[in-house]
């Protein structure tokens, strides 16, 4: 993964900026408005939903699923937001050509709102699911559309500041959306959970259409857009091709953790679906010359391409860590979802201080090499320590590996992001598009993987344990379907459940640093 150079300067020119969100592009401030102080604290606010929805079932999604005996598609709580997140955010810079940034933004919080609204109402499993992806759409705009406006409504000299207010919002939002669900879960119940965003989502909604001035489109529609080819530059083909080549591995993944042989040609389908879009979107990107989804000449350039990849690795890492922590407490302890949230906290608290910790040795060393460097083989050691460690459960103070593992990866966001920024020589809006696509992809991948790959082994120690009879399948399945099942039954099969997950979560913890190795191995 490479950083940036050492004697690089880390910041340039003021001139030179690139903005900190997908698919904007540079613009010179002519305008010398400035945006309300409450409209600024609402739509960072809108930053933080966003962001915190995101990982708020971290801690919660297998509560949900349990409830609704389907605990193996807990995990599709988390990739539903984050693949409707994926899917929009192209597709927004494209739009804010057409209808302006600030009438997109009322429809993202209006949908974010709906979203939540259709999850927390949910009878079924499946219709939370389709809530959540409808959540994310709306989120993906809630965070890229905010940057957009900045640039196009502040001065020159106050966006750099802005932007920093939007990565803090991003970090505090990852960061506290996890102990926040646990939290609310305990308190009003994971239904109100959700449904307690749709005000929040609504607030925006209203500021931003009261207070927040109106902006034009980027450009103004002409009688050549009437003419057939002339009606967006958008690369239609690659995103299609890409999303289908998501989408097929997606579910690819989480069957497997289903996996029974009646599933096998339908998930081999979906892979071989999967590869042949891939390669399609491949070949696509390659011959588009204007506005490519994935600009791949560019991607091969000044490692940056790399930096990208490195980007799956490590949030990867993340996600396959915080969506298993819920279920390994809850397994292991037994503890209630405000424990668990409680317990998370400290996650929240080390990406605080790795985020701001590394910023200002950033700025006060500017070596962003060495400090890359440092917060990778940190990271490598302290998921490397709850792989050894965590083999019998959470002790004590063994729960700060989780802290050290937060500032790790919040301390290489913060490196990568300045190692991508010294390399655009001139402002590519599609590549910074790709860097947080590549974010949501190892999100949607880590959550998925390390689900699938843990069911199958937890299932198969669960035979080992409770044996092969007909009656110990039945109470395997009601295990599975169910965190909290384990603890209704009698003493010695609830340690042998405990015993059996034990020795299945190292599947999760082994993943993490030999990803983090990989992500090392392009280091320079």
């Amino acid at each position: 993964m490479p950083a940036a150079p050492e004697q690089e300067p880390l910041l340039r020119e003021q001139h030179e900026a690139i903005i900190h969100t997908p698919n904007a592009t540079r613009e010179t401030h002519t305008v010398d408005s400035k945006v309300e102080p409450v409209v600024l604290i609402v739509i960072m606010f809108g930053v933080f939903l966003s962001m915190a929805c995101e990982s708020f079932v971290a801690t919660t999604h297998e509560e949900i699923a349990s409830f609704f005996n389907n605990l193996w598609m807990g995990p599709w709580l988390l990739t539903a937001y984050g693949m409707g997140y994926s899917m929009m955010l192209p597709l927004y810079g494209n739009l804010t050509e057409k209808y302006g940034c600030k009438k997109l933004l009322l429809l993202a919080y209006a949908t974010f709102s709906v979203g939540c609204v259709m999850t927390g109402c949910a009878l079924s499993m499946p219709v939370a699911i389709v809530g959540r992806f409808v959540t994310g759409t709306g989120g993906a705009g809630m965070m890229d559309l905010v940057s957009i406006l900045l640039n196009k409504m502040t001065s020159a000299s106050e966006v750099g500041l802005l932007r920093g207010y939007v990565s803090l919002g991003i970090t505090l939002g990852v960061s506290c959306g996890p102990p926040l669900g646990g939290v609310l879960t305990d308190a009003v119940g994971w239904r109100w959970s959700f449904l307690c965003l749709v005000p929040a989502g609504i607030l925006c909604a209203a500021v931003t259409a009261k207070r927040l001035p109106s902006d034009s489109p980027r450009r103004a529609p002409t009688s050549r857009d009437a003419q057939p080819g002339r009606q967006s530059r958008f690369d239609w083909w690659g995103y299609i091709f890409l999303f289908i080549a998501i989408g097929c591995l997606m579910f690819a993944l989480h069957m497997v953790g289903e996996m029974r042989p009646q599933n096998v040609p339908l998930v081999i389908s979906l892979l071989v679906i999967c590869l042949l879009s891939g390669f399609t979107c491949i070949i696509v990107e390659l011959r588009t010359k204007k506005s490519p989804i994935v600009p791949l000449r560019l991607m091969l350039k000044d490692g940056i391409g790399l930096i990208c990849a490195g980007q799956i690795l490590l949030v990867f890492c993340q996600f396959g860590l915080i969506s298993n922590f819920a279920n390994f407490v809850i397994r292991t302890q037994n503890v209630q979802n405000s424990i668990v949230g409680i317990l998370s906290g400290f996650r929240a608290l080390g990406a605080g201080i790795g985020a701001l910790g590394f910023g200002y040795l950033l700025k006060w060393s500017k070596k962003c090499n060495a400090l890359t460097n440092y917060a990778l083989s940190g990271l490598i050691i302290s998921c490397s320590l709850i792989t050894a460690r965590w083999r019998t459960g959470v002790h004590g103070w063994e729960v700060t590996y989780i802290f050290l593992a937060a500032v790790g990866i919040s301390a290489l966001y913060s490196t990568q992001f300045v190692a991508l920024s010294v390399r655009l020589r001139e402002s590519s809006a599609s590549i910074v598009t790709t860097y947080h696509l590549c974010q949501q992809i190892g999100a949607i991948l880590g959550t998925a993987c390390t689900a699938g790959f843990f069911r199958i082994v937890f299932r198969n120690r669960l035979v080992h344990h409770l044996g092969n009879s007909v009656t110990a399948h039945e109470v395997i399945d009601k295990v599975l379907e169910n965190n909290r099942y384990g603890a209704s039954l009698p003493r010695e099969a609830q340690m042998r459940i405990r015993t059996s997950f034990l020795e299945s979560f190292p599947i999760v913890t082994i993943m993490l640093p030999l990803m983090l190795t990989l992500e090392n191995i392009p280091v320079t």
